[in-house]
């Protein structure tokens, strides 16, 4: 093995920056590919799904879906189903912008 990709996720789950607003997935990643033989990093990346505002510099930007946002967290445990694509739908989009990463 040269290298491998190290891989954790900082925050999952919903937020509602403001009460007033509605919850959307939110996805924190960080990632680095390290080179196996001395520990070298080779690159280093944050990416973040749902970030409304470009407050960070540093990271990558995903928007979130406006069509898996939910009114309040009532609406979150309505229906498990939705809650649960809405999130697998952030991890996919997260996993894409990594991967383009590497393009």
């Amino acid at each position: 093995m040269d290298a491998y990709l190290d891989v954790y996720a900082t925050y999952v789950g919903f937020e509602a920056p403001q009460s007033t607003t509605a919850y959307r997935p939110r996805l924190e990643l960080s990632a680095r590919l390290v080179r196996a033989k001395d520990n070298q990093i080779l690159f280093q990346d944050r990416i973040v799904y749902g970030c409304l505002e470009n407050t960070d510099e540093e990271a990558v930007l995903v928007r979130a879906d406006d069509k898996l946002s939910f009114r309040n967290r009532a609406a979150l445990q309505v229906d498990p189903n939705k809650t649960a694509r809405a999130l697998q739908s952030a991890i996919d989009a997260t996993a894409w912008e990594l991967a383009k990463q590497f393009m």
